[in-house]
């Protein structure tokens, strides 16, 4: 395994993380969580709660930002009760907007005590699935993608053709490029931008 990809697995998921080719540290951070849910009339619910979110490169401190990203989700998710699922997510959306708060408001501060404009971000890929529905709440140039096994051995080799979909869009350069008929995918799966 390559020193520079992280690897989180549990019984039902395992999350790669990768560097890339030109950046000197990881600013990827994960979430994932398995949630019983105590609902209305007593009625027992599970969830699974997958969060990835990559400091965005270029800026100061991405890693702090990806990292306050997923712990904040997660301290939003185990410190409530919720009655409904749809409690739960409106919970997590109220959160997304705090958090952006949050890191906007310490580049201000930071940029007032250094004198330069501080900048720091994340993007964020979210999946909520619940009762087999997925709820998903995406920003920036991360991408969630459904995988179909067509047999078992799918997932010891490289996934590659028609079983592979991409669920969201993201919103980098080159993928704008494929959506306006400008780069095909493949072109933009080899592209260096």
């Amino acid at each position: 395994m390559n020193s520079n990809i992280d690897t989180k697995k549990t019984s039902s998921m395992e999350a790669i993380s990768d560097i890339g080719v030109s950046r000197e540290r990881n600013e990827d951070s994960i979430l994932y969580m398995e949630l019983e849910l105590k609902l209305k009339n007593n009625r027992a619910s599970k969830m699974v709660i997958m969060l990835v979110c990559d400091g965005m490169g270029g800026l100061s401190d991405g890693n702090w930002a990806s990292s306050y990203c997923c712990n904040r989700i997660e301290e939003t998710v185990k410190k409530q009760e919720f009655d409904t699922v749809n409690g739960l997510i409106r919970a997590v959306e109220t959160e997304i907007y705090i958090i952006n708060n949050d890191i906007v408001k310490r580049n201000r501060k930071a940029s007032e005590e250094t004198g330069k404009k501080v900048r720091t971000g994340t993007t964020m890929t979210l999946l909520m699935i619940h009762d087999g529905i997925g709820h998903l709440r995406h920003l920036g140039d991360t991408r969630l993608y459904e995988i179909i096994p067509t047999n078992s051995e799918d997932f010891d080799i490289d996934v590659q053709g028609n079983n592979v979909n991409i669920v969201s869009q993201d919103q980098s350069k080159v993928m704008r490029e494929v959506r306006r008929g400008n780069m095909t995918y493949e072109q933009a799966m080899s592209s260096k931008e």
